[in-house]
């Protein structure tokens, strides 16, 4: 996914707000299931979802108003009802490309009862095969 940074998005000195971070690996999340599987991330009718596990990100260099930024997303680790994503932040500088944060994102597919509690549900066969093919060998072994 590439963006451009918006001055909303920064704070009083220009540089992203970190919470924009977190923002952009859940869009880059949904721009994967729509663009590379083609695949709901939540479906209303069957009430599953992929609510997060748990969120990390390190911030190595600052990104400022009017950069140009890279979000790749890979899977790292595929599990019975889990997903996790490691996700880079890159910007361009004077030709360099410069990896400026990275994280972990940590999905849990999840399906919703009639008391809005949700329960850890296994991933479905045919979203497992829309995924493998994204996985590296080491995200499938473990």
């Amino acid at each position: 996914m590439i963006r451009n940074v918006e001055f909303a998005e920064t704070d009083a000195a220009g540089i992203i707000h970190f919470s924009n971070y977190f923002r952009w690996m859940e869009s880059a999340e949904h721009e994967f299931f729509r663009s590379q599987i083609n695949y709901p991330i939540f479906d209303r009718e069957a009430r599953t979802g992929f609510p997060r596990a748990k969120v990390h990100c390190e911030f190595f260099k600052p990104i400022n108003y009017g950069d140009t930024v890279t979000v790749a997303l890979q899977i790292t680790k595929l599990r019975s009802s889990s997903i996790k994503f490691h996700i880079t932040f890159h910007v361009s500088r004077d030709g360099t490309d410069v990896l400026c944060a990275e994280g972990d994102m940590i999905t849990v597919y999840a399906q919703e009862d009639d008391e809005g509690r949700l329960q850890a549900i296994e991933l479905p066969p045919v979203l497992r095969s829309l995924l493998e093919p994204w996985c590296s060998s080491e995200a499938l072994s473990s």
